[in-house]
């Protein structure tokens, strides 16, 4: 019976040339299909598709009894033309119920490519010069030298006085930018912080 109401509902939005609109009793099944899977108050922009073709199947075999229209569930083609007929019409009466039929494509996202290192230390210094470096030495006693270019998480904490952040041991995320030197010619390497956590 569960493929039977599928295959029924998969068949409600076919094309509706060579069936006919005018029949009374397809009219009505049409309009109390419509009213029953509206109490139902699915959202079809999002509701599951499996289970509003269920209730659609269950709800145009109600008032398909109920209108005494002889249908044998066992019987493909007659569940057939049930849908199709039906299904038609329902499209004038209700027709959001078929936004869930709809293909919904996810928004595709693209994916960030910037790879992230982390360096964990403490703060030496803080020099103001043309931008914001920031040194820091890890416990291995290596040296690193950052640059605080643009807004991170945390950073206004440190934004009016960055000389606060001197003593103080934190883990800093950073991305690698390859800038030209003017003078040279050259690609180098600067270490620009994209986090910063004080530990």
């Amino acid at each position: 019976m569960k493929n039977n109401i599928l295959l029924l509902i998969a068949l409600t939005i076919v094309s509706s040339q060579g069936f006919s609109q005018t029949d009374e009793v397809y009219k009505t099944i049409a309009k109390e299909t419509c009213e029953c899977i509206g109490k139902k108050n699915y959202d079809y922009t999002k509701a599951d598709r499996a289970d509003v073709e269920m209730s659609l199947g269950l709800c145009m075999l109600e008032s398909a009894q109920k209108n005494n229209l002889p249908i044998d569930i066992a019987d493909t083609g007659s569940m057939t033309t049930l849908g199709e007929k039906v299904g038609v019409l329902m499209v004038g009466v209700c027709p959001d119920v078929f936004k869930v039929f709809i293909d919904k494509k996810e928004p595709e996202v693209e994916e960030d490519e910037t790879e992230y290192f982390t360096a964990s230390g403490t703060i030496k210094s803080v020099e103001e010069k043309d931008f914001l470096y920031v040194n820091l030495k890890d416990e291995a006693g290596k040296e690193y030298r950052f640059i605080w270019l643009y807004y991170f998480q945390g950073s206004d904490d440190f934004k009016a006085d960055p000389k606060k952040l001197i003593g103080k041991k934190v883990e800093i995320t950073y991305i690698l930018l390859e800038a030209l030197h003017p003078k040279s010619k050259t690609y180098n390497s600067l270490n620009i912080i994209s986090g910063l956590q004080v530990k």
